[in-house]
């Protein structure tokens, strides 16, 4: 079974779909989730800066540090 798709931005690396979104915790700090669409990998990361928007390209660096790990 997949993930759904609402409410998250589609991501896709090394020609595998992952799906992101940026949600707070239960102390009021926005987290980044990275789930791949068949669910095997669900990554939560705090935010590096609150001020600066998350691009591609950061996405792309989080799951490089996850697959090097």
């Amino acid at each position: 079974m997949s993930v759904s798709p609402k409410e998250k931005r589609k991501h896709i690396y090394n020609n595998k779909t992952f799906y992101w979104f940026v949600i707070k915790n239960d102390e009021g700090i926005p987290r980044i989730h990275i789930i791949s669409d068949d669910k095997k990998i669900n990554l939560e990361r705090a935010m590096f800066d609150k001020e600066v928007p998350v691009t591609g390209a950061y996405i792309n660096k989080l799951l490089n540090e996850y697959f090097t790990e």
